[in-house]
């Protein structure tokens, strides 16, 4: 994925100050769609990383506005190809962010997947810059449905053959057992014999309890997030 690595930032009491994107300091919970995209913006080494201690500001950070999408006062962000990245940011990012390793991670996957699918038809992806383009495709990644996966793989293969590998083997999963056997435990669903030896075999999706690919970056170290 194109862009550059987000400047380190600091935690300042309950805030967090970043590099110079505007003003930069998220001195306030996000009122709007653009300083929800500022913040995702300057949190980019942390996008696919493990760090409690950003999951807790971010959970913090967006909880209101999260909860304010989920009961769809935001719905007119959808006129606007940020806007609309927001709310699929709230309702799929979020979540496995704020919630990791619990149920209530995918609590809001179909609405996110109705976002995209909104965002899609408008041509949004194309209208933002290359590095946040991925977050338009992830909730088909997410999705346990094979049609969604297929969408998936479309979309996420034109931005380079890692991501490419990496959707197709989400693809596979879904084809070969119609769900994600790694979420099983935590959804309370019996595993079949046969995704037990497959979760065997694959041990690292046993730690896929957040984002997709999350492993792929090293858990990111800063002196402000331990």
């Amino acid at each position: 994925m194109k862009g550059h690595e987000a400047k380190e930032g600091t935690l300042v009491g309950q805030h967090f100050i970043g590099a110079s994107v505007g003003k930069g300091v998220f001195s306030s919970k996000p009122a709007a769609a653009s300083e929800l995209i500022m913040f995702w913006r300057q949190s980019s080494r942390y996008w696919f990383a493990k760090n409690s201690a950003f999951d807790s500001f971010f959970r913090d950070f967006s909880a209101e506005l999260a909860k304010q999408v989920i009961n769809r006062e935001h719905d007119s962000w959808l006129a606007d190809p940020y806007g609309a990245l927001a709310l699929i940011l709230l309702t799929d990012q979020y979540p496995r962010f704020a919630f990791r390793g619990t149920v209530e991670m995918y609590s809001t996957d179909a609405l996110a997947i109705q976002y995209a699918r909104i965002a899609l038809k408008a041509g949004y992806p194309n209208l933002v810059e290359d590095r946040l383009k991925l977050f338009f495709y992830l909730p088909f990644t997410h999705s346990e449905d094979l049609s969604d996966q297929r969408i998936s793989v479309a979309l996420i293969g034109n931005l380079g053959q890692h991501w490419a590998t990496k959707a197709r083997d989400f693809m596979e999963i879904i084809n070969k057992f119609g769900r994600f056997p790694h979420r099983n435990e935590m959804l309370g669903r019996p595993s079949t014999q046969e995704e037990v030896a497959f979760l065997l075999e694959k041990p690292e999706l046993k730690n896929t309890s957040g984002p997709a690919w999350q492993n792929e970056i090293p858990r990111a170290k800063s002196k402000h997030f331990k």
